[in-house]
């Protein structure tokens, strides 16, 4: 037999569902596997995975494209392992529709 049935099998994680928050009301979540792109050229500038949305168990991920919160997440991150944390923030997003601009606000949980 191939020596690959033997090997223990790995986490799989879903591409398809994805965090939505809705404006105005906070979600507790806990990420880990975070990316933060510095030139995203298009794409999302931070990506993470969600493993638990107001204490339930999910597989989600959550992207976006927003600047200000890429730069708030690198100030709260920082100093923290993507592959190995797991970290617990509280996430609210404000929407301002006179300029049509959101605005999150990310405050991170302590243990």
């Amino acid at each position: 037999m191939a020596k690959w049935k033997y090997q223990n099998p790995q986490e799989k994680r879903g591409f398809g569902e994805r965090l939505y928050i809705e404006p105005g009301t906070p979600v507790e979540i806990l990420i880990t596997g975070w990316v933060i792109v510095t030139n995203p050229g298009g794409g999302p500038s931070f990506t993470a995975y969600v493993e638990q949305e107001n204490g339930e168990k999910v597989d989600k991920i959550w992207s976006t494209w927003d600047y200000d919160l890429k730069e708030n997440m690198k100030k709260l991150l920082k100093g923290k392992n993507a592959d190995k944390d797991k970290v617990k923030l509280k996430v609210l997003l404000k929407r301002n529709e006179e300029e049509m601009e959101d605005e999150y606000v990310v405050e991170l949980i302590k243990e």
